[in-house]
């Protein structure tokens, strides 16, 4: 899809508003993987997140992203896909997505491409699977540098900010064992954390 293809595509939908055929929306979700690997029809594929009413369709786009998220995150255009999907349709739509996302936290958030997937993902998922994401990555922050534990952090709301403090000491405090680089890792890592729990909270 080149610049020209792509602006003649986005101006048919956005003629067409809300009144996508299905058998526009199966097309496109058979061609996810072709459409989030490249600028230009990158475009075409936000244009039609946002056009197609989810009862009509856009759950079968969710579902398929769902399938290939892990892929399509550390992309360099796949990522602002799904964030875009985020954006577009909102936490509770978006429930498969980050369904798929837990267990691969920590492959993500030391992707330079996907952490940003994570660190939006975490300000608009649905508040129990925000707990889920925070608990997933409170286990891994050995091995998050700081300024991306940094950055996740303050994606959180507030009270799961304290959460992963707690939880992110925890886990530092109870990793044994290795040489004295990897304990020093480990105690910079809890450092960080605590250093982040004691910032002092914007007013309002």
């Amino acid at each position: 899809c080149d610049c020209h293809g792509s602006h003649v595509v986005q101006r048919a939908l956005l003629c067409l508003g809300t009144n996508v055929p299905e058998s526009l929306v199966r097309e496109v979700t058979g061609s996810l993987s072709t459409l989030a690997s490249g600028s230009h029809s990158l475009g075409v594929l936000k244009r039609f997140l946002s056009a197609v009413p989810y009862q009509k369709g856009q759950h079968l786009l969710v579902n398929e992203l769902a399938c290939q998220v892990v892929h399509f995150a550390q992309g360099p255009y796949g990522n602002y896909a799904v964030q875009h999907a985020f954006d577009a349709l909102g936490g509770e739509c978006c429930r498969p997505i980050f369904e798929a996302m837990r267990g691969h936290l920590q492959t993500l958030s030391l992707n330079k491409c996907a952490v940003n997937v994570v660190e939006r993902g975490l300000r608009v998922a649905p508040a129990e699977l925000q707990v889920a994401m925070a608990d997933e990555l409170a286990q891994c922050i050995q091995v998050l540098p700081s300024d991306v534990l940094r950055r996740l952090h303050q994606a959180l709301p507030p009270d799961l900010q304290a959460r992963l403090d707690r939880q992110g000491t925890h886990s530092s405090s109870v990793v044994g064992g290795g040489d004295n680089r990897r304990r020093r890792g480990s105690d910079n890592r809890a450092r960080a954390v605590a250093e982040l729990g004691m910032q002092p909270k914007p007013s309002a």
